[in-house]
């Protein structure tokens, strides 16, 4: 097992480091096995990916699609200003995410009709 801190460049030790966090907040493991999976996930990680330059993407859309798939959840009709002071956007902004959930839910629902051929035909 590699100690990355003596041992590995600055990257793989914050990797590893926050790997261990992740582990011991989430998965509630003691800090001696998270660091060790954690070094074990980063040995694999730097074997897997070892000289490629990674891009990590911060996931915003990844969180606004599940911030709006909330409040489209949430939405009861009469909950739009109440809604829009709890995830911090304005009531029209609420309307609008709860007319583009509905759109992908009844899409999601209905399929699409014409498949390839209706693709084909534009």
């Amino acid at each position: 097992m590699h100690e990355f801190k003596s041992h590995g460049p600055d990257a793989l030790a914050e990797l590893s480091d926050v790997l261990t966090e992740q582990l011991c907040l989430i998965a509630r493991l003691p800090d001696h096995e998270a660091r060790e999976i954690a070094q074990m996930a980063t040995d694999y990680m730097s074997f897997h990916w070892g000289g490629v330059m990674l891009y990590f993407p911060k996931g915003h859309m990844r969180r606004l699609t599940k911030r709006d798939k909330e409040i489209f959840d949430a939405f009861n009709g009469r909950n739009k200003v109440a809604l829009a002071r709890q995830f911090g956007v304005t009531p029209r902004q609420v309307e609008r995410i709860v007319a583009m959930q509905r759109a992908l839910d009844r899409a999601a629902r209905q399929g699409d009709m014409f498949g390839a051929l209706g693709r084909e035909l534009r």
